[in-house]
């Protein structure tokens, strides 16, 4: 299980709908906390 917190609905919506787009496999890397593999999925794009 994977969850985070906000302070507003309104970005806890707006995250959730950015995780929805995701494939499978980054979803599934990101319930399972492999960083690793998120960084690999997601190729280039930067975390910060």
């Amino acid at each position: 299980m994977y969850f985070e917190e906000y302070d507003g609905i309104a970005l806890a919506f707006i995250r959730e709908k950015q995780i929805q787009n995701w494939s499978q496999a980054k979803k599934e890397a990101l319930i399972k906390g492999d960083i690793a593999m998120l960084k690999k999925l997601f190729s280039g794009i930067s975390f910060t």
